[in-house]
């Protein structure tokens, strides 16, 4: 998946989705990317927040040096909020 914008610059929204036509995950409330070859997960869940990323990935190059120490590192991983929610179907 590439992010359709330089997302350093400002807060962004990120989301996914699931039931059993797939996935789809949202940037700023648009859909970016699918995956229908794989039904929704029906196994309880828990949230895991990283940041992890490539060499040459959508954050650009990593340091030759790497990032150094986390008590020195200028380099910030923000979270705002977070919202989870279950789905609940329809009655019928």
């Amino acid at each position: 998946m590439q992010h359709p914008a330089n997302v350093g610059d400002a807060w962004h929204d990120y989301g996914v989705e699931w039931d059993d036509t797939g996935y789809r995950f949202t940037f700023d409330g648009k859909v970016v990317w699918t995956d229908a070859k794989c039904p929704g997960s029906k196994a309880p869940q828990f949230l895991l927040l990283t940041s992890e990323s490539n060499i040459k990935g959508w954050n650009g190059e990593r340091p030759k040096e790497g990032y150094g120490l986390k008590d020195a590192s200028k380099n910030t991983f923000e979270i705002d909020w977070v919202k989870a929610w279950e789905r609940v179907p329809a009655a019928k």
